[in-house]
Formats: structure tokens, sequence, C-alpha cells
């Protein structure tokens, strides 16, 4: 829907979503919509290819290994389209580790932020997967905010606060269900169970 809106073709924005995925829909709408949908599995199934091939380049893991988990296991497939963003924050997080300790990974980190505000929990886990110095940190902070900054400055004009849209999506996703539990089912031990059988 956010795609439709940044097209100019509709009013209605959710701003709890983050916007490269919506973005990338509107860029590639020019096929249509329904059409869109499909290119944009298939653009973030390619970017995922690339990522996986080079992640396990640089550490010199059979790479083979990694596409199969990521494209033929039925739960990879199901979970990395189900929202639509899982695959395309995966790629960014695995390219900003491709690229660590070059400040470039800021810009990874950036798109991926873009995609799921989430993923800037695994930040922490990339940063130190080789020893940083000041100098990087700082080149790939200054990266990140560069990258993130027209989404921060677009709420900021549109609402007053760069961060409307990441804190309306941790108050949508995380605050409001606090209390709600999903009951035990056995499909959440199945699905995994599945996955790590194969």
């Amino acid at each position: 829907m956010n795609g439709k809106t940044l097209c100019g073709e509709q009013s209605y924005f959710e701003w709890f979503r983050p916007p490269l995925v919506p973005f990338l829909m509107c860029v590639q709408s020019f096929v249509g919509f329904n059409i869109a949908e499909y290119l944009f599995i298939l653009l973030s199934t390619l970017i995922l290819v690339t990522s996986l091939y080079l992640t396990a380049k640089k550490w010199d893991v059979d790479y083979r290994l990694f596409l199969v988990i990521a494209l033929v296991t039925p739960y990879a497939l199901t979970f990395s389209v189900l929202e639509g963003t899982e695959a395309m924050a995966l790629s960014m997080i695995l390219l900003a580790a491709y690229f660590w300790p070059s400040s470039y990974s800021g810009i990874f980190f950036g798109l991926s932020f873009l995609t799921r505000y989430t993923s800037i929990l695994f930040f922490p886990l990339v940063l130190f997967l080789e020893r940083p110095n000041l100098k990087q940190l700082i080149l790939t902070g200054v990266l990140f905010l560069l990258t993130v900054s027209p989404w921060l400055a677009y709420n900021y004009l549109e609402k007053g606060d760069p961060f409307y849209s990441p804190y309306g999506s941790y108050k949508f996703n995380v605050q409001a269900r606090t209390g709600h539990y999903q009951s035990l089912d056995l499909m959440n031990f199945l699905v995994p169970g599945a996955f790590y059988s194969l």
C-alpha cells in the first residue's frame, strides 16, 4: 500500500512501515503493481543469492550449503517472503558483513534499517566480526546516517519527529503487544524442526 502512496496512486500511508520495500515497489510499478510484487520477490531473491555467495566466499564457506538453506527448504522460502521484507533485510545485513570492516558497510546497515527497523539489533554482531578501529566505526556511522537521513528528514517534515516511523513501528509491533502471548502450538516446533532436519 505504501508503494502506491509513494507513486501518487492513493493517499493512505502506514507510517510504522519502513520505506525501502514500498520505494522499490513504486519503482517497479511501471509494469503494474500486481506484477511488481513478483518482480520484488525475484529481486530480493537475487540479492539474497548474491549476498550469500559473497559472504560465503569471504569466510571460505561452501556457498552451495547457504543456497540450499535459503532457497530450497520450505521453511526458508515461506518465511523469507512472508511479510515481504525478511529476505531483503537479511541480504543487506549479509552485505554489511561482507563489506565490513570497510566503511561502505554503513550503507548496507542503512538499507537494512530502511527495510526492517529491527535489523538494527544485528549491527553490533556484524561490527565485531573483525576488530574495528575508531576511524572505521565513525565512517560507518556517517554512511549509515547519510543513508537513513532522507527518511528521517521526511519524517521530521511531515510529522515533526525524525523518528516518528521507527517509533511507530516499535509501538505497533512491540509495545502494543506486551501482555499478548501466543499459546503453545505444535506447529511452532514442527516447522523449524522440519527445517533443521534437512
